[in-house]
């Protein structure tokens, strides 16, 4: 006889396996569009559906259907177009209500094209090739409905488009990042640091600026612990003829998952684009619940609950239609009840005692538990160039796993006075970085000449020897009053620059800005928990924790402080290590007590006869043989 044995695997109470939880309210009854937040939809959208939970007041799990702005495209119909007189024409109705109309070929030279929608208002249009594209569609938001529209235009209307959303589209999520001042690349653009305030799926951007006329290139990147960044540039262009504007400063499909972003525009010669701002839009995400009963309402949220396999998530496109209400007002906190895989694994938890007397500087932290924190400049200059030396320790001097990122944004030192010498053809910079070794990501020259070429050698300086960082040309009428070069080095505590002039006079320099690349550490900090940093010969560190390094990077995390730093006086030694230096010390004090007291002893005996044992005092007669 055979028995199958069959396992039946159960999902994990969701409850603990999410990290947050989302609450709502709707009504007991009925079809419910819920928009899920931002924070909630994460780098990962495709696969939420299959990671959140959704229970009511009672306890009872109640199905739902997700949908992100991915999943649902939106329609477009040809319609109808009669003309009624020269310059009038009829168009439409739609089959569907339209959110706009689209003018395909306004055809004509390079010139405004004017367009007049009754009821809805005038639009002016570029008509012609600029920069080498072609200019043929044009969009008009019109008030959601099907028509007809009367167009009144003295161009001749070929083809028009209604567009419209079918109703379970869902929008993305949009919102706008100021835009902080740049720092310049050695490649010539202007490098603006986003933080999107947590993991996001970015699927477009749009540059703000109140320039009329520019033509650049742009490129969008993920922070990287490197300078290494892949992707090709696209335009970035606006041209305002009279009334008419042609702008392209969106840029569609980026598909990037990231909790940050660099968008480099390209200067020109130096001059760089005013930018105010970036409209940054992520995938949007919807739940639609039907009947969920007594609320308020809890997602859990990263779960992995599974509910997708209910016969609702099959009827998204009908429940939209038939929703009866809209919840937009969604509080996520994290879940209480949550116990995260690394602590689950023990992967986060402190391991063997190290010998603190290796290390050379601490600085607590201000809060405890899981974090992200930024390292200064300080712990830069104290530390290795790669970081490695890097510990984080409990109250009992025992390691905590932790993680480094370097976010791909660059700070300025406050360098001290710069001096200046001049030797022959040779300017000689000398740029004070403070008193420990400076890691520098970058330097900035500024001038306030145009025309001139010039040859610029960074150095190191190691008071008896320089040893050549990089070499450079600088070349005004291409790269502009400003050049910056890349040096990624710890440089010591000054920066020498080394400018050839030739035969020319001295390049006067208005300017020199060092920068510093940001790092960023996350680990889950013991209460008592400080960083110790400064060893010259701390082995590199080798975590199990570093398995869950893309998890963890994309987790939303408080952002915590480091404290005042204090020099380690002398060996902080772990409990253990303190015990046996302890007992070391112990034997030794005895050892030296019962030296001392056999020294005492020895010091009060009667001194030995001069001349031997056998002979008497001086004067006295021999002793018998």
């Amino acid at each position: 006889m055979i028995v199958l044995m069959v396992a039946v695997a159960f999902p994990a109470d969701p409850r603990v396996e999410a990290p947050e939880r989302a609450l709502f309210s709707a009504p007991p009854t009925g079809v419910t569009r819920v928009r899920l937040p931002a924070d909630v939809v994460g780098a990962d959208p495709a696969s939420l559906g299959g990671a959140l939970w959704v229970q009511n007041a009672a306890g009872e799990v109640v199905p739902f259907s997700f949908s992100t702005t991915d999943r649902v495209p939106f329609n477009e119909e040809k319609l109808d177009l009669v003309q009624e007189t020269t310059h009038r024409w009829r168009v439409g109705p739609s089959t569907r209500a339209v959110r706009w109309l689209r003018f395909d070929d306004l055809r004509g030279g390079w010139h405004p094209a004017q367009l007049q929608v009754a009821g809805v208002g005038s639009f002016v249009f570029p008509v012609g090739t600029i920069a080498g594209e072609t200019i043929d569609v044009r969009d008009v938001p019109v008030p959601e409905g099907v028509g007809p529209w009367l167009v009144d235009s003295a161009q001749h209307l070929f083809d028009v488009v209604g567009v419209s959303y079918p109703a379970e589209w869902v929008a993305p999520d949009c919102v706008t990042v100021p835009a902080e001042a740049p720092a310049l690349t050695e490649a010539g653009f202007a490098r603006y640091a986003l933080d999107l305030g947590g993991p996001r799926r970015v699927r477009s951007l749009q540059v703000h600026s109140d320039a009329e006329l520019f033509d650049r290139e742009v490129q969008v990147f993920v922070p990287s612990e490197t300078r290494e960044y892949y992707g090709a540039g696209q335009p970035l262009r606006r041209l305002r003829l009279g009334a008419a504007t042609f702008d392209a400063t969106r840029l569609e499909e980026l598909d990037l998952a990231a909790d940050a972003l660099l968008v480099d525009i390209r200067t020109d010669a130096g001059q760089v684009l005013p930018v105010s701002g970036f409209e940054v839009c992520t995938t949007g995400a919807e739940l639609l619940v039907r009947d969920p009963g007594p609320g308020p309402h809890t997602v859990y949220v990263g779960g992995g609950g599974g509910t997708l396999s209910s016969d609702l998530s099959f009827a998204g496109p009908e429940l939209a239609r038939l929703a009866t209400s809209w919840v937009t007002d969604v509080t996520v906190e994290p879940n209480p009840d949550h116990v995260p895989l690394e602590t689950r694994e023990g992967l986060d938890a402190p391991g063997a005692a190290i010998p603190l007397v290796k290390w050379k500087w601490e600085r607590p932290f201000s809060q405890s538990g899981w974090q992200k924190v930024r390292l200064d400049r300080e712990v830069l200059a104290r530390s290795q160039a790669d970081l490695h030396d890097l510990r984080v320790v409990d109250a009992e001097g025992r390691q905590v796993p932790h993680l480094l990122r370097r976010t791909g944004r660059e700070s300025a030192w406050e360098a001290g006075e710069v001096q200046r010498t001049e030797s022959g053809r040779t300017t000689e910079l000398r740029i004070p970085l403070g008193q420990d070794d400076a890691p520098v990501a970058t330097l900035r020259l500024t001038t306030s000449r145009d025309v001139f070429s010039r040859s610029v050698t960074i150095l190191r300086d190691r008071g008896t020897i320089t040893e050549p960082l990089r070499s450079v040309q600088w070349q005004g009428d291409g790269q502009g009053t400003t050049i910056a070069v890349a040096i990624d080095a710890v440089v010591g505590r000054e920066l020498l620059v080394r400018i050839d002039n030739g035969d020319n006079a001295p390049l006067p320099i208005e300017g020199a800005t060092v920068t510093f690349p940001e790092w960023e550490l996350r680990a889950n900090v013991p209460e008592g928990g400080r960083l110790v940093y400064g060893s010259r010969t701390a082995a590199y560190p080798s975590y199990d924790l570093s398995l869950l390094q893309t998890r963890l990077n994309e987790r939303k995390l408080p952002v915590g402080e480091l404290g005042e730093a204090k020099a380690l006086g002398g060996p902080m030694l772990a409990t253990g290590e303190r015990v046996a230096v302890l007992g070391v010390v112990g034997v030794l004090t005895l050892g030296l007590l019962a030296l001392l007291a056999r020294l005492l002893l020895t010091a009060r005996e009667p001194d030995a006869p001069e001349g031997g044992a056998d002979k008497g005092p001086v004067g006295a007669a021999p002793r018998p043989g």
